[in-house]
This record gives C-alpha cells, structure tokens and sequence, in this order.
C-alpha cells in the first residue's frame, strides 16, 4: 500500500531517552505496546493524535487528541 503524505518517525535511542527523561512512561501508565508509543510521539513532538479509541481520553490534558467522528 501507499499512502501519500505520510512521514516514517524513527525509534531511536534518543527518542527512547527522551521518554524516560519527561517520565512518559509513568505518565502514560494505563496504555500498552503501539498505543503507549503513538502518546509517547505525540507529546514529545507536539502534535495531536488522531484515534477513535477512548483509551485515550483519559489522556486528553497530556495529548491534544483528534477523533475523527467527531469532526
């Protein structure tokens, strides 16, 4: 499949840093495997997190979220 217009975001050892020096890993204590990771990226490059899993409400003062459904 290709998707036009999307960017590969790279986990490194400094990004993996970065997350445990803001402590992303406490923060975001109740999320698990791909989602703990799409938070932790969200909020380390400040940019909204598009998603209609409602796991992630809980975080909405963290994560600027963006639900599709409700636009």
């Amino acid at each position: 499949m290709y998707v036009d217009q999307c960017e590969v975001f790279q986990v490194t050892k400094d990004f993996l840093w970065a997350v445990s020096e803001a402590k992303l890993y406490d923060l975001f204590a109740q999320l698990r495997g791909a989602d703990l990771l799409y938070a932790c990226i969200a909020k380390l490059e400040r940019i909204p997190l598009v998603t209609h899993d409602k796991g992630f409400e809980r975080y909405a003062s963290e994560l600027k979220l963006i639900n599709p459904c409700e636009l």
